[in-house]
C-alpha cells in the first residue's frame, strides 16, 4: 500500500532506464551469476586482462576458468577457440563494438561484459551484462540481456546503507568519501543475487542519458585530437564509432604520468591490480595494466576541466 504523508524523501526526476528491456539486478556480479546458473556453466574462457570481480564470481560458483590472452588490438584470436566454447569477452573501454559484432555469430556461448560500455547496444541472442555504477552515481545495480531464465524467486536488494559515499562526495569531497566507497565495493562483492533495489532503480530513472552520452563523446574527442600522437592505443580507436565511452584510454611508457595526475587531484584507476599479480613484466597484459592511464571523460566535466587534465599530461610527457 502506498504511504501518504510523513517526511519527504529525495525528489528525483522520474524517467526511464536506458536499457528498458534488460533484467534489472543488484550488480554486474549478479548478472554474471544469473548467466552462469541459468546456462549451467561448467567451464568458461576468460581474458587475463579482466577485473578480479569476474574471476572471483566464477570461482565462487565453481566454474572452471581457462584464461586467454588478448592481442594489441584488445581482441582474442578467433582461431584459438572452438565454436562450442564458452567465452567471456570484455568490451574494453567501449571500443570493441565492431569486433563483438564480427564474432557474435561464430560462438554458441559468447558472454559480453559491457561493464565498460554502458551505451553499447546488446546483440540479440548474446548474453550481455552491464554495471551502471561504472558510469553514474549509483550505489550498485546491474543490467542483463539473456534468453535464459532462472526459475528462482529474487528478492529486491536494499541499497540505502551502501549509498553514504555518494552523499559524502556532495557534502565534502571524494577523499572524504573514499573509505565508504571501498566499504561499499566490498559489501557488493558479498551480496547474493537479488533484484535491483528501489533506490538504485529510482536513481537510474532520473538520469539524462542523452546528455551524458553527448558529453562523453565530446570529451573523448577532445583528448583524442590532442593525445593520439602519444597514445599507443590510437590505432585501436575508431573515432567514428565511439559512443558514450567510459574513459579515454591513454597508453604511454611514461612511468610518472599516473602519479603526477593523482598528485594534482586527478584520480586515475588501475585496470586492474589483479592483472599485475597474475602476469609477468614482459607480458602484454602486464604492460597494459601498468602503463594504461584512463583519463576521465564523463558527464561531470567540461572542456575547462579537461584543459586542466591535459596541461598536467603534457607537462609530464614533454
Amino acid at each position: 500500500m502506498k504511504e501518504i504523508g510523513g517526511y519527504f524523501g529525495l525528489e528525483l526526476p522520474s524517467g526511464d532506464h536506458f536499457h528498458t528491456s534488460a533484467l534489472r539486478l543488484n550488480s554486474g556480479r549478479g548478472a554474471l551469476e544469473y548467466i552462469a546458473r541459468s546456462k549451467n556453466l561448467k567451464k568458461v574462457h576468460v581474458p587475463i586482462f579482466t577485473c578480479s570481480a569476474i574471476i572471483e564470481q566464477l570461482e565462487k560458483l565453481g566454474v572452471e576458468i581457462k584464461l586467454y590472452r588478448i592481442n594489441e588490438s584488445l581482441e582474442f584470436e578467433v582461431q584459438d577457440f572452438d565454436k562450442n566454447d564458452s567465452i567471456i569477452y570484455t568490451n574494453y573501454f567501449g571500443l570493441k563494438n565492431e569486433f563483438i559484432r564480427s564474432i557474435s555469430s561464430k560462438f554458441k556461448c559468447l558472454i559480453i561484459d559491457n561493464a565498460q560500455a554502458f551505451f553499447a547496444e546488446p546483440i540479440v541472442g548474446i548474453d550481455t551484462l552491464y554495471s551502471p555504477r561504472k558510469f553514474f552515481g549509483v550505489p550498485d545495480g546491474g543490467y542483463l540481456f539473456t534468453d535464459n531464465s532462472l526459475d528462482i524467486y529474487l528478492e529486491s536488494d536494499f541499497s540505502a546503507s551502501r549509498a553514504d559515499h555518494l552523499f559524502e562526495r556532495i557534502d565534502s569531497n571524494a577523499m572524504q568519501g573514499f573509505e565508504q566507497f571501498l566499504r561499499n565495493e566490498l559489501a557488493i562483492s558479498n551480496q547474493p543475487l537479488k533484484k535491483m533495489s528501489n533506490l538504485t532503480d529510482s536513481l537510474l530513472r532520473s538520469i539524462n542519458y542523452q546528455k551524458a552520452r553527448i558529453s562523453r563523446n565530446e570529451n573523448f574527442n577532445f583528448f583524442h585530437k590532442t593525445l593520439s600522437n602519444v597514445n599507443e592505443l590510437a590505432n585501436v580507436i575508431d573515432i567514428v564509432t565511439i559512443d558514450g565511452p567510459m574513459v579515454y584510454p591513454l597508453l604511454n611508457r611514461n612511468g610518472r604520468l599516473r602519479e603526477t595526475l593523482i598528485e594534482n587531484n586527478i584520480f586515475i584507476p588501475t585496470y586492474w591490480p589483479n592483472v599485475l599479480d597474475s602476469t609477468m613484466p614482459n607480458d602484454w597484459e602486464y604492460y597494459l595494466s601498468s602503463k594504461l592511464v584512463p583519463l576521465p571523460v564523463d558527464q561531470r566535466y567540461t572542456l575547462t576541466d579537461l584543459d586542466r587534465v591535459l596541461s598536467v599530461v603534457k607537462s609530464c610527457l614533454k
